[in-house]
């Protein structure tokens, strides 16, 4: 028989409570000692109820990032749509993406130094990939593409955990070194 369309509205809801009291964790926690348990606590839901929508930790883990990349990704296009020409709109959504990325307390803990696992799940995370590939679409090839956005990613994590000391520092870093690479200007 079918799913009714209102468990599948209750699932999703669901599984919305649960990330957003693992965001409120992370942000207050850091992400590597938030525990499954921790999670459930705040979910107000029991461990079992828990499972069901999150086999384990690293999937949980893995739709926030699904779900952080696609708030900062959806915010960030909005603010460069209307830029001209196409070299403004891939610089400032660099530039943007930093910005968004230091100023959510939730994803703070997860670029320091320090960091180790959640900055290397972060940067290899399909999502991130599927949006950053956005910019690099111009590329040759495919394969091309998903290695220019396996390296922007690497370098917007670079600027986040070691930034330049100043923003127009940063600004020329990123109009010398990211923008011609990825519009391919010489």
């Amino acid at each position: 028989m079918p799913e009714s369309w209102l468990a599948q509205e209750r699932r999703q809801l669901a599984a919305a409570r649960i990330l957003a009291a693992a965001e409120e964790l992370f942000a207050t926690s850091g992400v590597e000692s938030v525990t499954m348990a921790d999670v459930a606590a705040a979910a107000d839901c029991s461990r079992a109820t828990l499972y069901r929508y999150y086999p384990s930790r690293d999937e949980l883990i893995s739709d926030y990032i699904a779900l952080v990349t696609e708030r900062i990704v959806t915010a960030v296009a909005a603010k460069v749509a209307a830029l001209t020409p196409r070299r403004e709109q891939v610089r400032m959504s660099v530039v943007f993406t930093l910005a968004a990325v230091r100023e959510d307390p939730t994803l703070g803990p997860w670029f320091q130094l320090e960091a180790g696992l959640p900055a290397r799940i972060a940067i290899s995370h399909e999502a991130i990939a599927t949006a950053l590939d956005g910019f690099t679409a111009d590329s040759a090839s495919s394969a091309e593409s998903a290695a220019t956005a396996r390296w922007l990613a690497r370098t917007i994590v670079g600027l986040i955990t070691l930034p330049e000391p100043d923003a127009d520092a940063e600004l020329a870093y990123i109009d010398r070194f990211v923008v011609p690479h990825l519009l391919d200007e010489d």
